[in-house]
């Protein structure tokens, strides 16, 4: 990162608000097993076929645990049957619901601003990657050992709720996603706050001043894009290549010519 960038990640990052009453008598009657939240995000719940939702609510189902699920418009027979036990929302107040002290896990697609929700929170993740950055959040979590991640396409049933069951179960998920949680929080200044002094400082006194020699706005094209650097390794790629191709041909040329001396041979005897 260049002297002139400043990371000010977790700008959505805030204190959760009380619940609605409603939602709040709904989670306390979760009992010690806790809530589960479960999200695919706005756009992607919209594009989701009915048989998806229906194999998860098989797996939820099979948890102890009860479920706070964002599900857009009026919900099937087989979800509204199941409302004691799983609630759904058009919209959920997510950032409320992982404050609180009854969540215990938050299922979702692996979206920016839900990561660094659960991170502020505390709160350990099961990701389900559909396209984008999603895919690479899923895998930091898991190496991060703060969550699991499944695909999507082929998800079943069953292995969605193994892998649910063993992030809330396995207290490791927890312990570090807090102790990440711990770290993040150990900062001078909110997020916002830091976006908002050096915004305030730019204005200020402007930025040049923390431009140095390799920003890009000194570089050339070649420079900036590394033009040069590709150029090398092509160059390398094809010299390798093409002195492959010429020792393989002259090793079958020699072969093939061993072979045919060696059968003239016999023929003479």
């Amino acid at each position: 990162m260049m002297p002139n960038a400043v990371a000010v990640g977790g700008l959505c990052t805030k204190p959760a608000k009380p619940l609605s009453q409603d939602l709040e008598d709904f989670v306390q009657s979760s009992g010690p097993h806790g809530v589960i939240v479960f999200s695919l995000g706005t756009y992607v719940t919209n594009s989701i076929p009915l048989e998806f939702f229906r194999l998860v609510t098989e797996a939820l189902t099979r948890l102890p645990q009860k479920v706070v699920m964002q599900y857009p418009g009026q919900p099937p027979d087989f979800l509204v049957k199941l409302r004691d036990q799983i609630r759904t929302m058009p919209w959920i107040p997510q950032n409320d619901l992982l404050g609180h002290e009854k969540t215990v896990a938050l299922v979702y697609q692996g979206g920016n601003n839900g990561l660094h929700e659960a991170v502020y929170h505390g709160i350990p993740l099961v990701i389900l990657p559909v396209m984008a950055d999603q895919h690479d959040i899923a895998v930091r979590a898991k190496d991060r050992g703060v969550g699991e991640s499944l695909e999507i396409q082929t998800l079943v049933a069953s292995e969605l709720e193994t892998v649910i069951r063993t992030v809330i179960t396995n207290t490791s998920y927890t312990e570090n996603m807090k102790r990440i949680s711990a770290i993040f929080h150990d900062r001078p200044e909110r997020p916002v706050q830091r976006a908002a002094y050096w915004i305030e400082h730019v204005i200020k006194y402007g930025g040049d001043y923390m431009r140095t020699s390799g920003s890009y706005g000194h570089l050339n094209v070649f420079q900036a894009y590394l033009i040069d650097v590709l150029v090398f390794i092509l160059v390398v790629a094809c010299t390798i290549a093409l002195s492959f191709r010429y020792f393989t041909k002259v090793s079958l040329r020699f072969l093939l010519a061993l072979s045919k001396s060696r059968s003239n041979k016999a023929k003479e005897q």
